[in-house]
């Protein structure tokens, strides 16, 4: 069954994050929010929040060395 989380209303909302586990407070933008990762993590089998135990095992996404530190600012020219 797919579940459309913006067409719940928030008492649906909290039904089906509870059913997962999932917290249930918060704004009905929140709870949409929450329960679509959620179907997105069940559907796809990925987070972008926080690993579950079906990825945690998963080795975590990395950016490449060159990208993991910020580039360095220029030094300002003294002035004459």
């Amino acid at each position: 069954m797919s579940v459309d989380p913006s067409a719940l209303k928030v008492d649906e909302l909290k039904v089906e994050l509870s059913k997962r586990g999932l917290a249930v407070s918060g704004r009905k933008a929140d709870l949409v929010s929450r329960l679509q990762m959620a179907l997105d993590d069940e559907e796809f089998g990925l987070s972008l929040d926080t690993p579950t135990a079906a990825n945690a095992s998963a080795a975590p996404f990395s950016a490449p060395e060159a990208a993991a530190e910020p580039a360095a600012a220029p030094e300002p020219e003294p002035e004459p």
